[in-house]
């Protein structure tokens, strides 16, 4: 399995970000596992499991996934990311 990195610049408060990303991952069947500032998520959407981890150090967001299929490009997943980001 193909793993990806990925780092972001985190311009809203970080709290009001983490509890954003609690309610996608409710809306969405997910599991976030962890804090404001690192943890563990996983998403289980059709077919498709992806898994990775998290950090937020400053203003820098670092995310790694760990588990992806490899039909679905790191530069794809990214870009959804950035939409979810802002």
């Amino acid at each position: 399995m193909t793993t990806c990195n990925f780092s972001f610049t985190v311009t809203e408060d970080p709290g009001t970000l983490y509890q954003r990303a609690k309610k996608e991952a409710q809306k969405h069947n997910a599991t976030l596992n962890g804090d404001v500032n690192s943890g563990a998520f996983q998403v289980n959407s059709f077919a498709v499991t992806l898994k990775g981890t998290y950090f937020l150090k400053g203003n820098m967001l670092e995310i790694t996934l760990t588990s992806k299929p490899f039909f679905i490009q790191c530069k794809t997943i990214e870009q959804v990311i950035l939409g979810y980001l802002g």
